[in-house]
C-alpha cells in the first residue's frame, strides 16, 4: 500500500513546551548560546532567551516581512490540519488530546515567535541546511525538529551527509535532533549507513527516549556531539 504523501513541506509553530518534551531540555539547557534550526514560527528562541540564554533561529521563511509573519504562519496551520486529517493512522494523541488542541497551541506559539522577532530580528535569520551563516563552534547546543530524517523523500542520504555535518560545525555541544523517522513514522533507508559515516568521523551519537509524540513511532530523539578526534570535512 503506498505511503501517504504530504505535498509541500510543513510550516510549524511550537510551544516552549514541545521543545521540552522533545529535546528533554532541563533548565540547566536553557543558556549559553542555543541554535533552533529550522525555527519556523516557534516559541522557543523567544522564551530561552526570557531565560536568560542567547537564542538564534535560522529559517528560510524568516525572508517574509516580519509584519506578515504571523499572517503567514497561521495560514500554514490548515495544512497541517489537512495532513493531519488525511492519515489519521499515522499519528497518536498522548501529548495532545487532538488535532484542535494541538494546532491552538501552534497559533499561540506563532504570536510570541512573530512578537520577538519584531524585537530581536538579528535572532530569527533566514538561511538553511546545508549553510548556515555561523563560525564553527558558535553554539552551545543545537535544537533540529521535523526536517532532518523527516523529508527523507525529498533530501537525500548525501544532503543528510551535509546538513548533519553543518550542524555538527557550528556547535561545540549537543546537537539534539527529533524526530529520527520521516513524515509517515518510517526510517530512511540509508538512516544507518549516514550514521555510520558520522561515527567512522569520531562524531559520538546516543538515543534519548523522549516524552513527546504525535507521529506514530517517534518516540526518541538522537544527540549528536563532536569529540577532540572529529573530522567533518571532506
Amino acid at each position: 500500500m503506498p505511503q501517504p504523501q504530504i505535498g509541500d513541506m510543513l510550516l510549524t509553530s511550537r510551544p516552549m513546551s514541545d521543545y521540552r518534551a522533545m529535546f528533554a531540555l532541563t533548565d540547566d539547557d536553557i543558556r549559553g548560546r542555543i541554535l533552533d534550526c529550522p525555527g519556523g514560527g516557534a516559541a522557543f528562541t523567544a522564551e530561552a532567551y526570557a531565560l536568560g540564554a542567547d537564542s538564534t533561529a535560522v529559517d528560510p521563511v524568516y525572508n517574509i516581512a516580519v509584519d506578515a509573519f504571523a499572517q503567514h504562519m497561521t495560514a500554514a496551520m490548515t495544512h497541517s490540519r489537512e495532513w493531519i486529517e488525511s492519515a489519521p493512522d499515522l499519528f497518536t494523541w498522548t501529548t495532545y488530546p487532538d488535532v484542535d488542541a494541538l494546532l491552538n497551541a501552534r497559533i499561540a506559539a506563532i504570536d510570541i515567535s512573530a512578537s520577538d522577532r519584531a524585537a530581536r530580528p538579528d535572532h530569527y535569520l533566514a538561511a538553511s541546511l546545508p549553510d548556515l551563516p555561523f563560525a564553527n563552534d558558535y553554539f552551545d547546543l543545537t535544537l533540529s525538529s521535523h526536517l532532518v530524517f523527516c523529508y527523507a523523500d525529498r533530501f537525500d542520504a548525501d544532503w543528510h551527509r551535509a546538513a548533519l555535518a553543518e550542524l555538527l560545525r557550528v556547535t561545540n555541544g549537543d546537537v539534539r535532533i527529533y524526530p529520527i523517522c520521516d513524515y509517515t513514522g518510517m526510517t530512511p533507508d540509508w538512516y544507518d549507513e549516514v550514521l555510520a559515516d558520522l561515527v567512522a568521523k569520531g562524531v559520538e551519537h546516543r538515543y534519548v527516549e523522549v516524552s513527546y509524540q504525535i507521529i506514530q513511532n517517534a518516540q526518541a530523539m538522537l544527540v549528536l556531539r563532536k569529540t577532540p578526534h572529529s573530522r567533518l570535512t571532506n
